[in-house]
């Protein structure tokens, strides 16, 4: 607030700093929407549809995170590919599910964008494949999602059985069973190693064990030729 003063000895006041309160008070605001104003924490790592790939999007709070859809690999591929993939919501139903799959690790390495980038197998049909994702909780909007802690907790049980990846994939043979748990996402058909034709993946993982519980990941793991 300034003070104006009269001639008469009077004083009114003018609010000339009422914007910017009103600006700082948006920021810490509950509920502030990150697809919209990055937090400030984190480093930039990657850019498409980023804010659902670390759950900081505008769905969010939409998304079943308490009943977990037990599926298949190959399941999960069946499933019909959307006609668009919009850059900052999500696709219903799928993108709105959090799933649980038994399956085979097959291969796996990391990316630009510092994702752990895993190949899951079906148990029954080898040729069946798809994609799963730990984020980084050291990348920008991971690092303030409510799930920072299962990014975190995700990475370490994976490197503890299989051992850091790199961005030369290794594949493990022969494979090792995993159960993964994460969130529906559609990225481009074919993006990346081992994807579905259908694009869908787990990402994030939110979860992954290992059956055995043993570092038998890292004995059979070798680089790709």
């Amino acid at each position: 607030m300034i003070a104006i003063f009269h001639k008469e000895g009077r004083s009114r006041t003018r609010c000339i700093g009422v914007r910017a309160f009103l600006f700082g008070l948006a920021l810490v605001v509950p509920g502030t929407t990150f697809a919209q104003n990055p937090p400030a924490c984190g480093v930039k790592c990657g850019k498409d549809r980023w804010t659902l790939k670390t759950l900081t999007d505008l769905d969010v709070n939409s998304v079943n995170f308490t009943t977990l859809q037990k599926k298949s690999v190959a399941q999960l591929a069946s499933l019909p590919r959307p006609a668009k993939r919009p850059k900052l919501n999500r696709v219903a139903p799928t993108e709105l599910q959090t799933f649980e799959v038994e399956a085979n690790l097959t291969e796996f390495g990391t990316e630009k964008d510092r994702d752990f980038h895993i190949v899951i197998a079906d148990l029954n049909d080898p040729s069946k494949t798809m994609v799963v994702e730990i984020a980084d909780s050291a990348c920008q909007f991971a690092c303030a999602s409510k799930h920072f802690a299962d990014f975190l907790d995700a990475r370490k049980a994976f490197i503890t059985h299989c051992g850091a990846p790199a961005t030369k994939f290794k594949r493990v043979d022969p494979p090792v069973k995993v159960t993964v748990t994460g969130v529906g996402f559609f990225d481009p058909p074919k993006h990346g190693t081992g994807a579905a034709a259908n694009g869908i993946e787990l990402h994030p993982v939110l979860n992954i064990s290992f059956n055995p519980d043993t570092d038998e990941c890292k004995a059979r793991s070798k680089p790709v030729n």
